[in-house]
């Protein structure tokens, strides 16, 4: 090989050293689930005062969301608007919504109004939190 020869070849190889390395387009990054939890009544009540509050929360984060009804002792047609609402702001982002620890006649009233169609009702917060990670 001549001296010209070897000089190309050893800038070709610098060249390529140099060069950026690809961008890896899938990243791996684990998307976060937040859990929220409700205590006492989920009413018209709950449902006026913690509106702007729980709208404000869920826009400004971007992540997976459980909603854990385990202190949740009554729930109101305004209570199921206000779930049926945060789902939804949760899958126009991009994210996936689900329920956990409601009690007996909580699964009943979502049953009852098809709402377990909506969204995934897990009897444990790990199970919902495993399912939206899965």
């Amino acid at each position: 090989m001549t001296t010209l020869a070897m000089h190309q070849e050893l800038m070709a190889q610098q060249a390529q050293d140099q060069a950026p390395a690809p961008v890896n387009t899938v990243a791996a990054a684990e998307i976060t689930v937040q859990v929220s939890r409700v205590v006492g009544r989920l009413d018209a009540d709950f449902a006026q005062r913690q509106r702007t509050q729980l709208e404000a929360e869920w826009d400004s984060a971007a992540c997976h969301r459980v909603i854990d009804l385990a202190d949740v002792n009554f729930i109101d047609s305004s209570g199921l608007g206000l779930l049926v609402l945060l789902c939804k702001k949760t899958q126009q982002k991009g994210f996936r919504f689900a329920i956990c620890n409601p009690s007996r006649q909580a699964q009943m009233l979502f049953e009852l109004t098809r709402l377990h169609q909506l969204f995934g009702i897990f009897p444990s917060e790990a199970l919902a939190c495993q399912a939206l990670q899965a």
